[in-house]
Parts: structure tokens; C-alpha cells; sequence
């Protein structure tokens, strides 16, 4: 029989490689989303419709990867319920998108920032306000 502390520690284990396995997906979404940004700014769409299409493209992407990988969803409670699920995963992404629009705007055109520096910028803020609404009201025990 385990002790708490011994139940505690497996826990903490268990979020610490949650946390690994939703650095991955981020890392794959990022680059999934800088390439979509990348290519559109270059081809000269603006810096804003470019977010907004690598942003939808990489948060599709992205929730098939954390709802089996990440967060390891095995209940299936049929389509209304993954309908919920998906609606509150775009209500955390989409909180990112504009708290990302709104610091792209502020780099570039406050700071003259280059739109694919600033966006560079902006990457390290946003994974752990995404994992700990994702984690919570997401893909946890209280969604």
C-alpha cells in the first residue's frame, strides 16, 4: 500500500511528463504556425490575416495532438461532448490569438518591429497561459 507521499510524488511525476508531452505538441504547432505565418507574409499578406489563418490551421492541428497525446483523453462521451471540448479549446486559443494580435501590433507598430521577429518575441509568452486553461477547463476533470 502507498503512502501519500509516495501517491504525491507519482502525481507530480505525471504532471512533469504532461507538461513534456504539451512542450512537444506546442513545439509542433509552433512550427506548424510559424511556417503557415512565415509563408503568407512573404507572399505579402498582411501580417494580421496571416496570424489568423496559421493560427486556425496550427489550433486544429493542435487539439487533435494534446486531446490523445498530451492530456491522453481516453472517454469518448460522443460528438456533443467533443463539440463542448473543441468550443472551450477555441475559447483558450482564441484568448491567445488576441492577446497575440494585440502584442504583434505593439512590437510592429509601436516598437517598428520586423513582423516575423516580432512574432518570433511573442512565442515564449503564450504555451503556459494555453497548457493551464487547457489543463483546467479544457481537457481536465472539471470540462
Amino acid at each position: 500500500m502507498e503512502d501519500a507521499a509516495t501517491q504525491a510524488a507519482g502525481g507530480r511525476r505525471a504532471q512533469i511528463f504532461e507538461f513534456v508531452r504539451f512542450a512537444m505538441v506546442g513545439g509542433t504547432s509552433s512550427a506548424v504556425f510559424l511556417g503557415v505565418y512565415a509563408g503568407l507574409v512573404s507572399l505579402g499578406v498582411p501580417y494580421g490575416i496571416a496570424q489568423t489563418v496559421a493560427f486556425v490551421t496550427s489550433a486544429l492541428s493542435g487539439y487533435l495532438l494534446h486531446r490523445h497525446f498530451t492530456f491522453r483523453v481516453a472517454h469518448d462521451e460522443g460528438g456533443a461532448a467533443r463539440g463542448a471540448q473543441l468550443a472551450r479549446w477555441f475559447g483558450v486559443q482564441g484568448s491567445a490569438m488576441v492577446l497575440n494580435l494585440v502584442g504583434l501590433w505593439l512590437l510592429i507598430e509601436g516598437a517598428g518591429a520586423d513582423e516575423i521577429v516580432a512574432q518570433l518575441v511573442l512565442f515564449p509568452l503564450i504555451p503556459l497561459y494555453t497548457y493551464f486553461l487547457s489543463r483546467r477547463h479544457v481537457f481536465g476533470a472539471a470540462s
